[in-house]
């Protein structure tokens, strides 16, 4: 999805308005929905599942699509287990 930015407001506060959450406040090139950082919250607070493990779930039922793409964004590998 792409995003059309103005100066009359941030990259964060357009992705914001759009329904998605910026992974960094300046300049982000990478975004979530909410509904994904809420689906998130939920099995972070009752089923005390990390972060790489729901990245792990995530990648196997989007077919690992979410990889392909942070390789082509040149991810650094560290940051990999945090997509």
């Amino acid at each position: 999805m792409r995003v059309t930015f103005c100066s009359c407001e941030s990259e964060a506060v357009r992705l914001i308005s759009a329904g998605l959450f910026p992974a960094t406040p300046k300049l982000p090139k990478l975004a979530f929905t909410f509904a994904l950082l809420d689906l998130f919250e939920a099995f972070l607070l009752e089923c005390q599942v990390s972060a790489q493990d729901f990245v792990a779930a995530i990648g196997v039922l989007s077919d690992a699509k979410i990889f392909e793409v942070a390789k082509t964004l040149h991810v650094p590998h560290a940051c990999m287990k945090f997509l």
